[in-house]
């Protein structure tokens, strides 16, 4: 009895915790810790605002309030006395970490804009210079990778999910945010709505993946969201789930080389180009703005290397000694 006594009594104590959390969420009026932890401060408000009448991505949101409240953090001082020299000095803790190049640019994104359009402490580039990037080689699997990881699916959903990234081009953000009424068999084609840089799409719809998803819809049977949660079949599936269905895929195909589940959307790249698909139809497919970020995977195709070797083959060839 003293047991039970001592269970109902955690019980009663976590219901009152959670009640309370509830009533304070509501208090400051939102789910999202962003809308709130900085609401005396106006200069996060305006950045809020500014940030609204840019209509940025919902991404670039939670990203930018992450950083600007880690750097408020760090420099311990309201936001409205922020100076050039603060965001300076944050930039070089950043490097002193030795954070990732993507990392570093994407706070110094985020800085730049608070700085000019909240603080208006100048241009963007006069705050925080462009730093230099690094331009590193794609890392693809061959066909044969791919489709061994896709054979070591866990299930049918799992399968459908990978094949759908590789065969479509797809970024995760793309394939969470697609329904069925995208797919448009007839013309084998799928539609991407508001992708990255909120622009509309059309990718392939191969057979293959018709009769795939076809089975899978048989199976699970989803309402509005081709990628619905398990246990929610009304709810879009998470991206912390896909990766996860990646990693698993690939560790029972026992492929080490790469990492994150981004490498299909490389793939589905590099292996039109190897398959004849001029770079201008590739940049359409994959929704680039600028041919340049399409050309990178020209440097990762087999036919380029193929090319080379035959020609050094060629120039290797032991040569006949000559009489003297």
């Amino acid at each position: 009895m003293q047991i039970i006594h001592h269970i109902n009594s955690t019980f009663i104590l976590f219901l009152l915790f959670l009640n309370c959390i509830i009533k304070y969420n509501i208090l400051l009026g939102g789910n999202d810790m962003s809308d709130y932890i900085f609401c005396e401060s106006k200069a996060y408000l305006r950045f809020l605002e500014e940030m609204k009448i840019r209509n940025f991505s919902e991404n670039t949101h939670k990203s930018y309030c992450w950083i600007i409240q880690a750097f408020s953090r760090h420099v311990k001082i309201p936001l409205e006395q922020i100076t050039r020299e603060d965001l300076r000095q944050y930039i070089l803790f950043l490097c002193d970490r030795k954070v990732s190049v993507n990392t570093m640019n994407l706070h110094a994104a985020a800085l730049r804009f608070f700085g000019a359009f909240c603080l208006e402490l100048g241009s963007r580039d006069s705050l925080i210079p462009p730093r230099k990037g690094e331009h590193k080689i794609i890392r693809v699997l061959s066909k044969e990778e791919v489709h061994k990881i896709l054979q070591r699916t866990k299930n049918l959903r799992a399968r459908a999910i990978l094949t759908t990234i590789y065969a479509a081009g797809l970024r995760v953000s793309e394939l969470i945010q697609l329904k069925i009424e995208d797919l448009d068999g007839q013309r084998m084609l799928i539609r991407i709505h508001q992708g990255k840089g909120k622009k509309d799409r059309i990718v392939p719809f191969p057979k293959e993946l018709q009769t795939l998803l076809r089975e899978y819809y048989r199976e699970v049977r989803p309402k509005i969201w081709l990628f619905t949660n398990n246990s929610f079949k009304t709810n879009q599936i998470k991206t912390c789930t896909i990766r996860s269905i990646w990693k698993r895929a690939k560790l029972r195909a026992e492929i080490t080389k790469v990492k994150g589940i981004h490498t299909l959307r490389h793939c589905f790249a590099t292996h039109l180009l190897e398959a004849g698909v001029d770079i201008r139809t590739l940049q359409i497919l994959l929704g680039h703005t600028s041919i340049m970020t399409t050309s990178k995977y020209l440097k990762v195709t087999k036919t380029l290397t193929e090319m080379a070797n035959e020609k050094m083959n060629s120039l290797l060839l032991p040569q006949p000694l000559r009489k003297s």
